[in-house]
């Protein structure tokens, strides 16, 4: 038969967990302040108008873990200055998924990310990023050009198109195989896109 536990080692063993279980909701509790000043209530909008609606539909694929995940990058950078960048991202991926709605994070995925125009430049948005890369309106996009946006959304470090273009329209033409493949677009639609140059805003040469 086995001996009772003693209270001194209960409370041993107890005391510690509720340290440490204090001290998280601390610190989550800092960070969830942190958050509403960065972010606030959120937009009422389910998504940013004006955008190609191909963008709605590819957008439904992430989860709503994948677009705190996406929108916890973007606040705490991974290459930022500060050390504990990686607790940080990580409790504020947590509490992202847990006070925002899904549509609320793809309305800040449409209106926040970043996309890198020069060397440490970026403009806000999939509606600026449509002027800064090819000079057009954000309903204009064409959809190799909406899906070669979203696919830099979610990976930075991706061929963009004012800086890298060669590879950037391998990229989109990839990119709209796969909408063929899953049946978001038509065999037609992919041709016709796929045989668009990819034309650059200012002056930038066209890209064929």
């Amino acid at each position: 038969m086995m001996a009772r536990p003693s209270l001194r080692s209960v409370l041993m063993t107890l005391i510690p967990m509720a340290v440490a279980a204090s001290l998280i909701g601390f610190v989550l509790n800092e960070y969830s302040r942190e958050l509403d000043g960065l972010l606030g209530a959120g937009p009422d909008a389910p998504a940013a108008s004006g955008l190609p609606s191909i963008l709605d539909r590819v957008a439904d694929s992430l989860s709503t873990a994948d677009l705190a995940r996406l929108l916890a990058e973007q606040l705490a950078p991974s290459d930022g200055p500060d050390p504990a960048g990686g607790i940080k991202r990580a409790c504020y991926a947590f509490l992202i998924a847990r006070k925002y709605k899904k549509e609320t994070l793809v309305a800040y995925f449409f209106d926040r990310t970043p996309f890198a125009v020069a060397r440490n430049i970026s403009v806000p948005g999939f509606a600026r990023a449509a002027h800064a890369y090819f000079g057009v309106s954000p309903e204009q996009m064409t959809t190799g050009e909406a899906i070669l946006l979203f696919h830099l959304a979610r990976f930075p470090h991706a061929p963009a198109p004012v800086t890298d273009p060669e590879r950037a329209i391998e990229l989109r033409n990839r990119l709209l195989l796969e909408l063929r493949d899953d049946k978001l677009i038509t065999t037609a639609q992919y041709r016709a896109e796929s045989a668009r140059p990819l034309i650059l805003a200012g002056s930038h040469p066209a890209v064929w």
